[in-house]
């Protein structure tokens, strides 16, 4: 077996991976980001950074670092996160190809883990679970894990095959996959610039194209959740509603998917129709918001599950001193 093959690394050889991430004004995280993914248990990888323009101490901390397997490329202008991830996977030489942003960390062994799941089958993106952490001066704090050792029907740590209408109608499409670079590459498909939804928009585009998901129920992925972050915009439900009634003409041959980002459409309107409700009661137009729930009486059951998760979330968060979602 070669040191490729085993997970070790050699100076000058084609890695197994090549580690994308995008770069804006991160002086405050993207070290440790840096950190967690050169410090892998499979290090036949590189990691590919795109500096967007950035007008903080990001270049002069990329700058820093000697180890070899690091590659940076810089845009002249700011382009946006998803045109540079793509200049960055313009760039990749592995492979596979595996996406961080540089907010986010990795555990050690989260590559080993994901090579391991692909089980020889090229055909596939795997991600694995999300943790969730709360942003504070010391560091990422874990927090929750957005689904958990039985996502999708999941045992343990047991890879599984997941429809991808299972994981269109799931409560959030956010994952951040392995992914064969030959087949994004032929696919010819690219990220937009949409405010909300990019990430999700191309991981569909490959979808229609072919490719299938693969869950791995370990929590790889380190997502800092951070007040002004893209998840904290009010208008995040219908841009994503948005961007899904645009890719539905891509699975007009699949009833069941076609069926599935119908429900998620669906859902996200009566999120939205929650946002008004919520807006109306701090804004004590108590009114408006009676208004709405005559009309909508879900609403009610989707504030109380809400406030439960509230209360679980801030109790967490003071206690380890984070900073709060906005």
């Amino acid at each position: 077996m070669n040191d490729a093959a085993s997970g070790a690394y050699t100076a000058g050889e084609v890695p197994l991976v090549s580690v994308v991430m995008p770069a804006y004004n991160a002086e405050s995280t993207v070290l440790a980001a840096i950190e967690s993914v050169l410090s892998q248990t499979m290090s036949s990888l590189e990691l590919v950074i795109c500096n967007d323009a950035s007008t903080d101490t990001t270049p002069a901390i990329l700058e820093s670092i000697s180890d070899p397997r690091l590659v940076v490329i810089r845009n002249d202008h700011n382009l946006g996160e998803g045109p540079t991830r793509d200049r960055a996977i313009a760039a990749a030489r592995a492979p596979w190809l595996a996406v961080i942003d540089a907010d986010d960390a990795w555990h050690p062994k989260r590559l080993e883990m994901l090579l391991a799941a692909v089980k020889a089958d090229r055909n596939v993106m795997v991600f694995d679970d999300i943790l969730e952490c709360h942003h504070t001066a010391s560091g990422m704090r874990p927090w929750r894990r957005l689904r958990g050792p039985h996502g999708y029907g999941a045992r343990a740590t047991t890879p599984i095959d997941v429809p991808a209408e299972q994981w269109i109608t799931s409560e959030r499409l956010l994952i951040k996959p392995l992914l064969p670079t030959e087949t994004v590459r032929s696919s010819k498909v690219t990220h937009s610039n949409r405010r909300f939804g990019a990430d999700s928009e191309y991981f569909l585009r490959l979808i229609a194209g072919g490719l299938r998901l693969r869950y791995l129920p370990f929590p790889g992925y380190y997502y800092r959740v951070t007040p002004g972050s893209m998840t904290a915009i009010r208008s995040r439900y219908e841009r994503l509603a948005e961007m899904l009634q645009d890719l539905s003409p891509l699975f007009a041959g699949s009833a069941n998917i076609t069926a599935a980002l119908d429900a998620k459409v669906s859902s996200l309107k009566r999120l939205v129709n929650y946002q008004r409700f919520v807006m109306h009661l701090k804004a004590g137009d108590l009114k408006s918001a009676a208004t709405l729930t005559a009309h909508n009486p879900r609403i009610l059951l989707e504030l109380v599950r809400r406030l439960v998760s509230d209360v679980g979330y801030r109790v967490h968060l003071r206690y380890h001193g984070g900073t709060g979602r906005g």
